[in-house]
């Protein structure tokens, strides 16, 4: 029989869509307050916190080569918006009409489109 003679704790997989970090978190002790008032702010805090995470946007990235893009940038450049809203703004209007165009043929179309 062998003894672990290492002082660090033996680490776990983390929980799966965790990231290290919070993994870590939930691995410590909860902290405890001597004071009500100061249980009752972090627990504000707290509640702030995952509400805020909760109502983040979620990012959406790709890479994309220089000439595209710098099309893309003029034409944004000429509509009068900043090009990364003229993007969003066109990739919806396209997928609109890629749906209404796929409502006669797909029935998931159909349910997007409102068409039951």
């Amino acid at each position: 029989m062998s003894t672990n003679t290492n002082p660090r704790p033996r680490r776990v997989a983390p929980e799966p869509g965790l990231t290290a970090s919070q993994a870590e978190m939930s691995e410590r002790e909860p902290c405890t307050f001597d004071d009500p008032a100061s249980e009752a702010h972090a627990e504000a805090a707290i509640a702030q916190a995952d509400a805020e995470l909760a109502a983040r946007k979620p990012n959406v990235n790709f890479r994309w080569e220089a000439a595209p893009l710098d099309v893309v940038r003029l034409a944004a450049e000429l509509a009068g918006v900043p090009y990364q809203t003229w993007m969003k703004q066109v990739l919806y209007k396209e997928a609109v009409a890629a749906i209404t165009a796929a409502r006669e043929v797909d029935p998931r179309a159909r349910k997007l489109a409102g068409g039951g």
